[in-house]
């Protein structure tokens, strides 16, 4: 076995990028399930509230946001982006 040391900020980032790739609302860190396999998990870890999920949430868009800036920046690139909607 492998000991690992908690890092409940990482396991917060991580948390919030599940959310936004899972597409789950902010609520779901106050389900009965997500927080029993917590509990079993690691019961060292304080889940956080929703308002606090939203905000790590947001964090992780803004970092991921700067990255794509600095990529598409250095390589002089450019996006165009267009959308069609349908009455």
């Amino acid at each position: 076995m492998k000991l690992v040391d908690f890092n409940r900020e990482q396991i917060l980032i991580t948390l919030a990028k599940m959310i936004i790739i899972d597409e789950f609302a902010f609520k779901f860190v106050e389900n009965e399930g997500f927080r029993k396999f917590m509990e079993d998990t690691q019961p060292k870890f304080k889940i956080p509230s929703r308002v606090t999920i939203a905000r790590y949430c947001m964090n992780v868009f803004n970092d991921e946001k700067e990255k794509l800036k600095h990529v598409l920046f250095a390589n002089k690139q450019m996006v165009s982006l267009t959308t069609d909607t349908w009455p």
